[in-house]
């Protein structure tokens, strides 16, 4: 069977299927009591180039000193769950905005670790140069 074959008994809507995972937060769970789970989700490659954009200066060159601000913005796009849009949930932790929220919620090892986790999510990971080899 040729891939157009496979291809063509592929549901179509399996594809636009997001890929997702939860992370839990030691540090919140500790405070919390229980596990406390971050839900990440995969984000599209025009919408990842856009928000990382803003580590890369106009020369084209990556700005390391950026890069959180970079990963604070792919994190927050990423999130799905906790709901950080949720206002009742920013006005109790004294927020304006769901990026104040995430960076009052989460310190910075664990927003860049969700911005990892959500870069391999949405197929830029070191990994997925691999598997595209293959």
């Amino acid at each position: 069977m040729s891939i157009v074959d496979k291809l063509l008994k592929l549901d179509a809507g399996k594809l636009e299927e997001k890929p997702e995972k939860a992370i839990e937060i030691p540090r919140l769970s500790e405070l919390i009591g229980e596990p406390f789970m971050v839900r990440c989700t995969a984000i599209t490659g025009d919408r990842y180039s856009e928000l990382t954009s803003v580590a890369v200066s106009k020369s084209g060159k990556f700005e390391y000193e950026k890069a959180y601000k970079a990963n604070v913005l792919v994190a927050l796009e990423s999130i799905v769950e906790p709901d950080l849009k949720n206002e009742e949930l920013q006005k109790h932790f004294n927020c304006r905005t769901p990026k104040e929220l995430l960076e009052k919620l989460l310190n910075g090892g664990e927003i860049s670790k969700i911005a990892d986790i959500s870069t391999e999510l949405s197929g830029f990971g070191n990994d997925a140069d691999e598997e595209i080899k293959n």
